[in-house]
């Protein structure tokens, strides 16, 4: 399955990515489990990177569904969750462009905030170097522009 989720417990965030080609349900499943994890804590921040993406089986219905119900799920948050998202892939940041039209459009209980890299995230996020060594290296290449 091309999505992929990771819990970063000292920067209190959950990690996504969708890579290769993105079938519908496929990043719902990947997260919904890992919701389940008994490190996850509701309302966590979330990071979500699609640089990876190289092709997209999913239309309109299915972001629509997605987003359904991933605002339902996060509707009971104890605070609005923050989501932050990488637009570096055209592909793949087609998909997060649904995903913001249907929330906004549903009075999401998300505040999405789309960044153009990850320097911008961590300095938004402001991470400490440790929180920061928790992402993947291949999200760190540029933590050095901090």
């Amino acid at each position: 399955m091309p999505a992929r989720a990771t819990l970063l417990p000292h920067a209190s965030l959950l990690y996504f990515e969708l890579y290769d080609t993105v079938h519908p349900g496929e990043l719902w499943q990947t997260l919904n489990a890992t919701y389940q994890s008994p490190e996850y804590t509701r309302g966590m921040t979330e990071v979500g990177d699609f640089r990876g993406v190289t092709d997209m089986q999913v239309g309109y219905d299915d972001m629509l569904t997605f987003t359904k119900t991933y605002n339902a799920f996060h509707s009971s948050d104890p605070a609005p969750l923050t989501l932050f998202l990488l637009e570096q892939n055209w592909l793949g940041f087609c998909i997060a462009k649904m995903h913001i039209a249907f929330s906004r459009s549903m009075k999401s209980p998300i505040k999405i905030n789309v960044l153009p890299a990850f320097p911008e995230i961590f300095a938004a996020l402001e991470l400490s170097n440790t929180q920061i060594a928790e992402f993947p290296q291949h999200c760190r290449q540029e933590a050095h522009l901090l």
